[in-house]
């Protein structure tokens, strides 16, 4: 112990710097006291820097430090949490603290525990005073503790969050993180140890109990609109930093900016799945005429995702419209047909996917080759294939053809 508050005085966890020290007096310590370190549910654990301390202590060249680490793999519905309890377990759980529930009464109050073992936990110490109001008025009652016991004790800016949060459908613990930097009053980490959140552990991210987001929607209305905007530009600049574009350009549409999402989808990779390609489509979509206008590389963007879901007719059709009336709105500029020349080959690509005359197609790929002297910079290797899955459909080519 006294190990442990002279470490801690020094700022434990520490730096990297300070951490080769830390180990060094750690394994002397254990030379004179073997330890057995037990981790129960390491399953659970969701801070990096305590996994990455373990993984320090593996490395610890001794036998005298044994770690035991218990993972929890039950599955219970689509989480393998082991916070979630079965019907029996939860029925167990209040025999073992004196109230005996008719299935009926355990029915009800399950309705809106979930089986979570931190909501049961608190079900069992209130319910022998409220049962009566519990059992009859569950949901007032219940949002009434969450309110009494929870949301009243948040700081302003807490209270503020969590309504922002309930914007979300889930939210990872960095996000919070980022969002609170530099508002310490605002940080909610501890906060999410309560009954009303529950955690997924297939995704690593938090949400609220399915009770609270009517409650907490109806506090949303004090929210202006700005200032859902303004949080979700938030949400959509950390994904963007986590690289995360999907994410990013899905709460860059929420918050209207589009000038911010733009350059995501300009800086394109292949999708590798229809999810990816559907978001760039209704990103594009979303987007006002007088700001597509200003950036037609959209348009060949958002026909290359329709490519990827076989949609070859919208893009034939697309792209006769965009080549036919580019030039109407730009000039000749070297940029301009070389923008001209991708929508060119995109067509004769289509064209063959959509087993269309061969000459047609022949005569794209001619203008393409006019406009695009040194070929393609949208497609890789010259080949309209996306992170391998082929996206057109090639019929059997005539002699000579290529």
């Amino acid at each position: 112990m006294q190990f442990a508050r002279t470490e801690k005085q020094k700022g434990f966890p520490f730096e990297a710097d300070d951490k080769k020290i830390f180990i060094e007096n750690f394994t002397d310590l254990l030379r004179s006291f073997p330890l057995l370190i037990v981790y129960h549910d390491f399953n659970q654990i969701i801070n990096n820097s305590v996994r990455t301390f373990l993984t320090d202590l593996l490395e610890i060249p001794t036998e005298c430090l044994n770690l035991l680490l218990l993972h929890n793999d039950e599955k219970r519905d689509s989480f393998s949490n082991v916070y979630y309890l079965s019907r029996l377990e939860e029925w167990d759980y209040y025999k073992q603290h004196s109230l005996n529930l008719s299935e009926e009464q355990l029915n009800t109050i399950r309705t809106y525990s979930d089986g979570w073992l931190a909501a049961v936990k608190k079900i069992a110490i209130h319910l022998p005073i409220n049962l009566n109001s519990l059992l009859n008025n569950p949901e007032d009652t219940i949002l009434y503790y969450f309110d009494l016991f929870y949301l009243n004790e948040c700081t302003e800016q807490q209270q503020e969050l969590i309504v922002q949060l309930s914007l979300m459908k889930e939210f990872p613990l960095e996000l919070i993180r980022y969002l609170t930097i530099k508002n310490k009053d605002a940080m909610l980490e501890n906060w999410l140890c309560n009954p009303f959140i529950r955690y997924n552990l297939n995704t690593a991210h938090f949400y609220f109990a399915e009770i609270l987001y009517p409650h907490l929607k109806k506090k949303q209305i004090l929210m202006s609109n700005r200032q859902k905007e303004h949080f979700y530009l938030s949400v959509a600049n950390w994904y963007e930093e986590c690289c995360n574009k999907i994410m990013a350009i899905n709460y860059y549409r929420k918050a209207h900016a589009y000038n911010k999402m733009i350059p995501v989808i300009q800086q394109w990779t292949y999708p590798d799945s229809a999810e990816m390609a559907n978001c760039y489509i209704e990103a594009i979509n979303e987007i006002p005429a007088n700001i597509l206008d200003k950036h037609p590389l959209l348009h060949i963007i958002r026909c290359y995702m329709l490519n990827t879901l076989y949609r070859y007719e919208d893009t034939y059709k697309l792209m006769k419209t965009f080549c036919s009336q580019y030039f109407q709105k730009k000039g000749t500029s070297a940029e301009d047909s070389a923008l001209l020349g991708e929508a060119y080959l995109l067509l004769g690509n289509t064209s063959i996917a959509m087993c269309l005359d061969t000459g047609e197609s022949l005569s794209y790929y001619k203008q393409a080759a006019e406009l695009l002297p040194q070929g393609s910079s949208l497609i890789r290797k010259k080949t309209s294939l996306f992170a391998d899955i082929p996206v057109i459909r090639l019929p059997a080519p005539e002699p000579g053809f290529f």
